[in-house]
């Protein structure tokens, strides 16, 4: 398996990746014709994905022969098959097509690295922004802006380090929180949650952006929260969540009896526990897990905390 130093080592390699793939993306982010088509769940898949998705696939197989991948616009492929990995590579070539077609830059490349069914490495571009972010857990993560992100197509990144600044979730605020909210899934269960997570500070902020930006936000502490009642798949937060992960946070799987992650110490009969405490709120016994039989996402929390 790729241990976590030679984890550090492709960093410069996973980031040229996500640049190419991104500037393909931004070929077809700025041309006239997208290609848009729908998927047999009726989600949309453009020119971009694919062309972004045929990058990253060879790009990865090149530099990790022997690190399978799981690309959403890959080849669907057997759990059969897949059950006997301890170690692949799961990427969303274009996260956020949604935000792509409404043409409001809020996209990204998701490159995550699964060992044992847990995220321990992750690199997300935002090209549009040319801003990208990087996690190993166990040793930390990184942003680079958009002034020091390089802006020859030929720029090596072998210096990374040097541009790089690295991040890490907030210190929780008992006064004040950030809320995350998505652009596309702000629904009734999502708007209650926050009314009573509401009654629990003096200030309430909502951030609303698209994307793996979510996961992205709150790891370089600009958020404390994000929580999220509606589909998703592992290859849409694998590399997000190595990243909250490294900065200090966590992902936590949502109890579906509670909307929130099941603390420990707060019973199984209660909801109130859950909801009143957050200063010693713990950690949910249901963590999330990748490469499942079923690729898509319980419903979740994102905490910087």
């Amino acid at each position: 398996m790729i241990d976590q130093g030679r984890q550090l080592s492709l960093v410069p390699d996973l980031l040229r990746i996500c640049r190419d793939a991104g500037a393909a993306i931004m070929d077809v982010y700025e041309s006239d014709d997208q290609q848009i088509e729908h998927k047999a769940d009726d989600s949309p898949l453009t020119l971009a994905d694919r062309r972004a998705h045929e990058i990253i696939d060879a790009a990865l197989s090149e530099l990790t022969p022997e690190t399978p991948v799981l690309s959403e616009e890959g080849r669907q492929i057997p759990f059969t098959e897949r059950d006997e990995w301890s170690e692949l590579w799961l990427v969303d070539p274009l996260d956020g097509t949604k935000e792509f077609i409404k043409h409001n830059g809020e996209f990204t490349v998701n490159i995550g690295l699964i060992q044992e069914h847990a995220p321990v490495f992750g690199v997300i571009f935002a090209p549009s922004r040319r801003e990208a972010w990087c996690g190993v857990t166990g040793v930390g993560s990184w942003k680079i802006s958009h002034a020091d992100f390089p802006q020859r197509q030929d720029a090596t990144f072998d210096r990374w380090d040097q541009i790089a600044h690295p991040i890490e979730v907030r210190t929780r605020n008992p006064r004040h929180i950030d809320i995350i909210a998505s652009r596309t899934h702000y629904d009734d269960r999502t708007r209650s949650l926050v009314e009573r997570i509401s009654a629990e500070f003096d200030e309430v902020g909502i951030v609303n952006v698209g994307s793996s930006l979510k996961l992205c936000t709150v790891a370089e502490g600009s958020a404390d929260l994000y929580p999220r009642y509606a589909p998703t798949s592992e290859w849409d937060i694998a590399a997000g969540h190595a990243i909250v992960r490294a900065a200090g946070g966590e992902i936590y799987q949502a109890a579906p009896e509670r909307d929130l992650p099941l603390s420990p110490d707060s019973g199984s009969g209660s909801t109130n526990a859950a909801h009143s405490d957050w200063e010693h709120y713990g950690h949910s016994p249901y963590p999330l897990t990748y490469n499942k039989e079923d690729l898509l996402n319980p419903w979740f929390v994102v905490r910087s905390w």
